[in-house]
């Protein structure tokens, strides 16, 4: 028995020292259908994957290159996984105190309870104030609280709380609305609806395309638009930042964790994207090896390294996780501070365009990438396929039954009218709403 025991115990502490070594270095792998592949297979498909930096990680087909601390092996499970080696060293391993903003937790036992009552505030919160998931469809990708007993889901739960408050006023300015702005809502059709985007993309200096991720239907319409928009303005430099393309790969800092992690973008140099650059992948295909023909210039906006330490810290939680939306968010503002600075010393009349989701993009973001370039006066089009989308605070205040929700026949463009036009489009996501006809019913 003593003997068994003590083999058992040895068995333990060795998997708490491999814990850490593996945890601090990710390998490389596929995402498919949500479930990690090996790390054996995810090392033989780093491999055999071609060396680009242009790599194209966030698309449908793939979700290409999504980096793990472990293995995963648990499946259906309601709590995300961070590894099982490194869920049994978190009982093993000797408590360090940690510090999650101004507070200082000395015991497991102490954070845990906190990460508890900060999932429990933000529960009790969204019950209280909103309908159901189905009903407010952003709560269920970026506002949602983690009870996973670490200190990244107190800080991710913390923010919750604060975003979750957020979207409740614009909720409730938007009802107190006379006819909860309704009357401001105005709607153009076919060639009319594009003519009127162009044109204001004449008088702009930075426009925000927000999409749904990986439907062709408007990665044609934005192909269209680019082209229309470059034509319509031949003596100034269109510029295109976008999420589906990656910055240039940096060696991982020694010990880097989220919180700490802080590229210097200013101190990079970021040439243009040529197209024979770019690996295959749908956006590729359809969108950018095209807009590049048609005189765009396109830069990356995402981190594959600060997306490693995501992945790392976060797990599953990643994907839904708001300090993943808001840490990548930064990110990208400032690689896009630095290039209109530089562009700007040449073009001072420079046209500069954002393609990307529209959790980066929508007014209603506390952190999307409008709110960081205010002076800018943006301009934010929410792109849909069919219909409006669900992601705004017209689908829970005006209802899924409101004809605006109807399916659309034609290229449609919904915009605000009059003099409350910015505020409107602020508590609801979006100044244009573009919908565009395709395949997906």
């Amino acid at each position: 028995m003593k003997y068994t025991a003590c083999k058992n115990i040895s068995l333990l502490l060795v998997l708490a020292t491999l814990a850490g070594p593996l945890a601090a270095q990710p390998v490389a792998g596929k995402w498919t259908a949500g479930i990690r592949q090996s790390a054996w297979k995810q090392a033989a498909a780093a491999s055999a994957r071609p060396q680009n930096w242009q790599q194209l990680p966030r698309t449908a087909a793939a979700r290409t290159v999504r980096p793990t601390a472990v293995p995963v092996f648990k499946r259906g499970s309601k709590k995300p996984a961070k590894g099982w080696l490194n869920q049994l060293a978190r009982y093993i391993r000797p408590f360090q105190p940690v510090r999650v903003g101004k507070d200082v937790f000395s015991s497991r036992k102490q954070l845990d309870r906190a990460v508890e009552q900060s999932y429990e505030r933000v529960v009790k919160f969204q019950e209280q104030n909103f309908p159901s998931f189905a009903q407010v469809p952003f709560r269920q990708v970026i506002y949602r609280p983690f009870d996973l007993k670490d200190p990244l889901s107190l800080a991710n739960n913390r923010t919750a709380l604060y975003v979750n408050q957020k979207l409740r006023e614009r909720m409730t300015w938007l009802e107190r609305w006379p006819d909860r702005g309704r009357r401001e809502l105005q709607a153009a059709y076919a060639a009319e609806a594009e003519a009127r985007l162009v044109q204001q993309s004449q008088q702009a200096t930075l426009l925000l395309l927000g999409e749904k991720h990986d439907s062709l239907a408007l990665q044609q319409a934005v192909v269209r638009l680019l082209k229309e928009i470059k034509q319509a303005n031949p003596s100034r430099r269109v510029v295109l930042f976008s999420e589906f393309l990656d910055l240039p790969a940096t060696a991982r800092p020694a010990g880097a964790a989220l919180p700490r992690y802080y590229r210097r973008v200013a101190e990079e140099p970021l040439p243009a994207v040529q197209a024979k650059q770019i690996s295959f992948d749908q956006y590729a295909d359809n969108v950018f090896r095209r807009v590049i023909a048609d005189g765009v210039e396109v830069y990356p906006l995402e981190d594959p390294t600060q997306n490693q330490i995501l992945d790392t810290e976060l797990g599953e939680q990643m994907e839904f996780s708001w300090l993943t939306i808001s840490s990548r968010n930064k990110t990208w503002a400032r690689v896009m501070e630095s290039k209109i600075a530089e562009i700007r010393r040449t073009d001072p009349d420079a046209l500069f365009v954002v393609y990307a989701g529209l959790g980066h993009t929508s007014w209603i973001v506390p952190t999307s990438l409008p709110k960081f370039f205010v002076n800018e006066h943006p301009v934010v089009v929410e792109l849909s396929e069919n219909r409006l989308s669900h992601y705004n605070m017209l689908y829970p205040v005006w209802g899924a039954e409101d004809t605006v929700f109807r399916q659309r026949a034609s290229v449609t463009l919904l915009h605000w009218t009059g003099q409350y036009a910015r505020a409107l489009a602020k508590h609801v996501g979006f100044d244009y709403a573009f919908i565009v006809p395709g395949g997906n019913q």
